[in-house]
């Protein structure tokens, strides 16, 4: 089919442009230097450490990076390495989900794929060394495996729920919003989805207490994550001033400005210089509130199939509404699946052709700004010597001038201690200059 070729053409242009993003320069912000922070603690047999105190990080990721600089593997090149293996093996379980749960024929699931790669948060944050990708990587690769589940019976079902339940471990390990995996998973073991005693009931003893056992066994390793993951702490002491309602309007408004800014593929900020704040401002939760019905319907028309992945995005919906803090990159996770949804609702209204028109339209429109942020967010990984003033919103470029020419670190800014940058970069990054680099594995 000439629409699949075409397809597969530009996911070949996407995935080489992806590749060119293993030349850039380590990029931090405060989140990734605290997590690389922490995994060099582990590497050094200290534990889970920031600034003498237990993280409140999930650990998978700075354990992963523990473990790249014990084998002296840890750098630049194979930290975002490491966030496209898991951005690709993500996607993968993607165009699955999509193909299982809507019937998507192989050139619909390959637009999800496109469209997702053209996301300007996942072209941004696929190369910040953060535990972003790796939460996406697992819990698509978890949501596949239950909903595989559901085709097997016997023990083959039971491989798929036991990998399923393992994976959404590794992802609630990398990302606590993950959680919402939780009650996917036990939504396949519902009589509609065939029974927990149906599966058993066709197998030995032995192989029942075997199970069993398992199955503890990764209620346990949920139940510790949970337990030490003190993000929550953060979650609960956010809601302890202002009411209630206000709160809740809060919550909404905000979902919807950043489902907005996910639709329109252009964050608001840079929008503002071009329209001004306040029309940005009051049109984007309208866009947002569009593509939040668009999800209600695909999930309605899907009703009588209802699925783990519509457990699991409305369980991370209703996680994220009201999470203490806003930002576009906490969606990630679920950014691809999300398309997919969109993408589902369109196609049933497609048979109109104003419909269609509007649809190709804002496809346009969606990959012009998507393939404008490939084009900047590339020019600033092959930048070279002027990746410090190209990169980021400018409060760090005086730290990355320092540590790359040798010079003095400049003094510190708010939550952000040059000193703390300086020792990552000096540690992950062959850029940093001969002092730094020594400064970071001998300690200051």
């Amino acid at each position: 089919m000439r629409n699949e070729r075409l397809l597969w053409a530009a996911l070949v242009c996407l995935s080489l442009v992806y590749l060119l993003q293993l030349a850039s320069p380590l990029r931090l912000n405060i989140d990734s230097i605290h997590l690389l922070t922490v995994g060099h603690s582990v590497a050094e047999g200290h534990g889970y450490l920031y600034r003498g105190l237990p993280s409140r990080y999930p650990k998978l990721y700075p354990l992963v990076v523990a473990i790249l600089e014990r084998t002296g593997t840890a750098n630049s090149v194979s930290l975002v390495a490491l966030n496209l293996i898991m951005l690709g093996l993500g996607l993968w379980a993607v165009s699955r989900i999509c193909q299982k749960i809507f019937h998507f024929q192989r050139w619909q699931a390959l637009a999800v794929v496109c469209a997702s790669l053209l996301s300007y948060v996942l072209v941004k944050y696929t190369v910040v060394p953060m535990s972003d990708t790796m939460g996406f990587g697992f819990a698509m690769l978890a949501l596949w495996a239950i909903l595989s589940s559901r085709e097997h019976g016997g023990g083959r079902r039971l491989a798929f729920l036991g990998a399923g339940a393992l994976l959404s471990w590794a992802a609630l390990s990398a990302r606590i919003n993950c959680i919402a995996l939780v009650p996917a998973w036990g939504f396949a073991l519902l009589p509609e989805n065939l029974s927990a005693r149906r599966i058993l009931s066709g197998m030995s003893r032995r192989s029942r207490i075997i199970a069993v056992v398992a199955m503890l066994v990764v209620v346990a390793l949920v139940g510790y994550s949970l337990v030490t993951a003190r993000q929550f702490e953060k979650f609960v002491n956010s809601y302890e001033h202002g009411g209630i309602l206000f709160i809740a309007w809060q919550s909404i408004l905000g979902t919807f400005i950043e489902w907005g800014q996910i639709f329109f593929n252009v964050p608001e900020s840079k929008l503002y210089s071009v329209f001004g704040r306040g029309p940005v401002k009051a049109i984007m939760p309208y866009i947002g509130a569009l593509a939040v019905y668009l999800l209600v319907r695909a999930v309605w028309l899907n009703r009588k199939n209802f699925s783990a992945a519509e457990v699991f995005l409305l369980a991370y919906t209703g996680i994220l509404v009201f999470w203490p803090s806003r930002d576009p990159r906490l969606w990630l996770a679920v950014i691809p699946l999300l398309y997919g949804f969109v993408a589902a609702s369109l196609r049933s209204a497609s048979r109109f052709r104003l419909v269609r028109l509007t649809i190709g339209a804002y496809l346009v429109a969606f990959s012009i700004a998507g393939i404008g942020a490939l084009y900047y967010n590339t020019g600033v990984s092959l930048s070279g010597d002027s990746f410090p003033d190209r990169y980021g919103d400018g409060s760090l470029t005086a730290t990355y001038d320092s540590v790359y020419t040798g010079r003095s670190l400049p003094p510190a800014q708010g939550d952000l201690r040059p000193e703390e940058m300086a020792d990552v970069l000096g540690l992950y990054d062959s850029r940093a200059h001969k002092k730094y680099r020594t400064e970071a594995r001998t300690g200051r």
